[in-house]
């Protein structure tokens, strides 16, 4: 804890004058009340399953609302240049469907399908940061290695599978291009959001800026951010982080568009001129993001999470993205 007595000392002058001898008493001790440093660590428990729940939900004004539950064990493992993170699927939970039991799946299972659901080893630093996917080159195979098994699942009737097959191609070449370093951002859900953040401090309730990228994935190159974040301390050992970033809207409608393109590149020539005249909309389109963490003080490690993005468009056209992670196997 540190007490910032430099600025009570310089004030007390000025608060004795301005209060009169019956107040001063009171305005000193209020002068002098310590301020708290907080600070977030890294260290997680390593060598051992940690059990959490995502929820993935996604809304908007024309598609209505759907949610995906996602079971999850992690395992941290220190290594020579930080942590790996193994992040491995127990069960899948689709609102209104039957829930998948990952460990049964079979070999008949398309391989791209498995490799969409892991296990994802993360190489992070020593403050948990992502660095890398861990052999990238082997989970990219997989994940391109059918595109034919892709369209059918977008699309069963083979009468319709043309543009099936063109999106799954397209699908296909954005793994294709991803890099390691990139593969996390775009694969995992909610994690590479949430880690990272050993070392970020500042007084107790006191907002912050933040001036950054937001990190690579959909967007071909990264995108300019800027926001605020405050960090305060709640009661039993935990730490609350909160922030609130928008990315500049020109970059951001020019990444959008670049990445349609790329993906409709191989379309027929109608499809394309619709996909144009849609991506146009992102002219006027904003996005907001807002992360809320509750972090273990002595770990710094996820007791709950929610990560939130809202796009607004044209007048009454909203979508959201949220996921919401909770640890479920503390005592």
């Amino acid at each position: 804890m540190a007490k910032h007595w430099l600025w009570a000392g310089a004030s007390l002058g000025l608060i004795l004058q301005v209060s009169g001898t019956a107040g001063a008493t009171e305005a000193l001790a209020v002068a002098i009340e310590p301020v708290e440093q907080l600070a977030i660590p890294f260290a997680p428990p390593l060598d051992q399953d940690l059990r959490y729940d995502l929820v993935v939900t996604k809304s908007s004004s024309n598609k209505g609302r759907s949610s995906v539950r996602l079971e999850q064990k992690l395992r941290f493992v220190r290594t020579e240049g930080g942590y790996r993170l193994t992040i491995t699927m127990l069960r899948v939970d689709v609102a209104g469907k039957d829930a998948i039991a990952l460990a049964k799946m079979t070999g008949a299972t398309p391989d791209f399908l498995r490799a969409s659901f892991g296990p994802y080893d993360l190489n992070l630093d020593t403050n948990g940061a992502v660095l890398a996917m861990g052999d990238w080159l082997s989970l990219k195979a997989a994940l391109t290695s059918s595109t034919a098994d892709m369209s059918k699942l977008l699309e069963p009737d083979p009468a319709k599978q043309v543009v099936a097959r063109e999106l799954a191609n397209g699908v296909a070449a954005q793994f294709s291009g991803l890099s390691a370093e990139d593969a996390p951002y775009l694969l995992v859900k909610g994690w590479p959001s949430v880690l990272g953040y050993a070392g970020v401090e500042g007084e107790a309730g006191k907002s912050y800026p933040i001036n950054g990228e937001l990190p690579p994935g959909l967007m071909p190159m990264p995108l300019p951010v800027q926001g605020t974040f405050t960090l305060s301390r709640e009661g039993n050992g935990i730490l609350h982080y909160a922030e609130k970033t928008e990315p500049d809207r020109k970059a951001f409608a020019a990444g959008m568009q670049s990445v349609l393109a790329g993906m409709s590149a191989s379309w027929p020539t109608e499809q394309q001129q619709k996909l144009r005249s849609a991506a146009a909309a992102f002219e006027r389109t904003t996005m907001t993001d807002v992360t809320e963490m509750r972090l273990d003080a002595r770990t710094g490690m996820v007791v709950s999470a929610r990560i939130a993005r809202e796009i607004s468009g044209s007048p009454g056209e909203k979508a959201s993205d949220t996921i919401e992670i909770r640890r479920i196997d503390l005592q």
